[in-house]
């Protein structure tokens, strides 16, 4: 990776993950009335996209690296996608899903300490 291309894989996962949430933050009105339940069900909801986003990118990736790396044609197009792809894999597997599952987890001991 050339440090040339980190801004901008940045840029492309920052929107990428940022995005739907702001969209549904606003199509849910979060903004106007925040509550704890809004806000996982938002996280909820928007995880479907990222799954669905994700598996499409890594497809397309993998279509790339077939079709330009293995003749030696690759351009620097092909190598943010792969590398912004891959960032978006690792981060979505490792950081975003484990914290909405503990943000899950937190909802449901607060559900059940109520009713007790």
């Amino acid at each position: 990776m050339y440090y040339s291309h980190t801004t901008i894989i940045y840029i492309v996962l920052f929107l990428v993950f940022g995005f739907p949430l702001v969209l549904n933050s606003f199509k849910k009105k979060l903004f106007g009335q925040f509550s704890f339940n809004k806000l996982i069900y938002i996280f909820n909801t928007t995880i479907l996209y990222n799954v669905i986003v994700g598996i499409v990118a890594l497809i397309i990736a993998a279509i790339f690296d077939k079709v330009f790396y293995t003749t030696d044609n690759g351009n620097i197009f092909a190598e943010i996608f792969i590398e912004a792809t891959y960032s978006y894999i690792v981060i979505g597997l490792f950081f975003y899903l484990p914290s909405i599952g503990l943000l899950n987890l937190i909802n449901w001991i607060m559900k059940k300490l109520k009713k007790a």
